[in-house]
């Protein structure tokens, strides 16, 4: 589980942001080893809100782009947000 706090957020906009959830649960596959060992701080987890142009509540694609070697995402995560004006 990653906190949502850690998620970058590419391309904001005029907007607030506020995730639905503290926590938002990633799937990774690799060896026993290398998931034993995997934490937050290996993780680089971003969402982009380029497309969102109006305020209202979305699912976000959660895109990871740092991971551990030998360690695979599967991108099917999305995060709920809602954005409001500032």
């Amino acid at each position: 589980r990653l906190a949502t706090r850690a998620i970058q957020v590419v391309n904001p906009q005029e907007y607030k942001l506020q995730y639905e959830e503290e926590e938002v649960e990633l799937t990774f596959s690799g060896s026993r080893e290398v998931l034993d060992k995997l934490t937050q701080e290996d993780i680089v987890a971003k969402i982009d809100l380029s497309e969102y142009q109006e305020t209202g509540k979305y699912d976000v694609i959660v895109l990871v782009t740092k991971m551990p070697e030998h360690c695979t995402y599967h991108e099917d995560t999305t995060v709920h947000v809602t954005l409001s004006k500032k």
